[in-house]
């Protein structure tokens, strides 16, 4: 068991407790919360949209917009922020090798069920904490999103069925679980209805838009 370290302890050991509390936060949030669970999620999605949806499929213009250069940013934070001698490695308190085992722990937990925002909520027990901002203003963004993806999609699929007759948007769910995700069991590997596919799809755009800006965005402030 690791020691507690309180306010009352030597003045140095109390700092440096703090400090690498923060640090390790710091890692946490940038390695995972940030890199992984948005960036590099959305170039999951972008990769298997492009791989599988024609140019011309709803679903492919309905994503477009909100993962579009993705794959571009992702490249560019792997040759000046994440290499051997890249930015982090300089200045944090962790080396490549360190980020990459991170992020592949963070990996083994990481579910689809943690990208739908209602039930990630629920799941880490926030639903009645008061004065939680973030769950507030994210249910109403997901509210939203949700609402406008349902048009879309009930505009172009009149049934389940026809859900589960499109080759594309099957491949494009297999896809993701079974080459972005590594075969993952945490993620489907088709869809059946037509609210399934509404709810794939929020979480696709939540992820990619409010998600990253509430993690990336406010940065400097905290």
């Amino acid at each position: 068991m690791s020691p507690i370290f309180l306010p009352r302890d030597n003045k140095y050991d109390w700092m440096l407790a703090k400090m690498w509390v923060r640090s390790s936060d710091f890692l946490v949030h940038q390695l995972v919360t940030h890199l992984l669970k948005t960036h590099l999620l959305s170039e999951v999605f972008e990769m298997a949209m492009y791989r599988q949806l024609s140019a011309v499929h709803p679903v492919y213009k309905l994503l477009m917009p909100h993962v579009r250069f993705t794959i571009a940013i992702n490249a560019k934070a792997r040759e000046k922020l994440i290499s051997k001698d890249g930015i982090f490695s300089q200045v944090s308190s962790i080396n490549g090798a360190g980020m990459g085992k991170l992020i592949q722990n963070a990996m083994k937990t990481l579910t689809y069920e943690s990208l739908c925002f209602p039930e990630d909520i629920k799941a880490r027990g926030m639903e009645d904490v008061p004065k939680y901002y973030y769950r507030d203003d994210g249910k109403m963004v997901w509210k939203a999103i949700h609402c406008f993806v349902s048009a879309v999609i009930k505009t172009y699929y009149r049934s389940d069925k026809a859900v589960q007759k499109d080759v594309e948007i099957q491949e494009f769910v297999k896809d993701v679980a079974c080459f972005g995700m590594n075969n993952s069991d945490n993620f489907p590997k088709s869809l059946s209805s037509r609210e399934q596919l509404v709810e794939y799809l929020t979480a696709v755009i939540f992820t990619a838009s409010a998600q990253h800006a509430a993690v990336n965005f406010g940065q400097f402030d905290w």
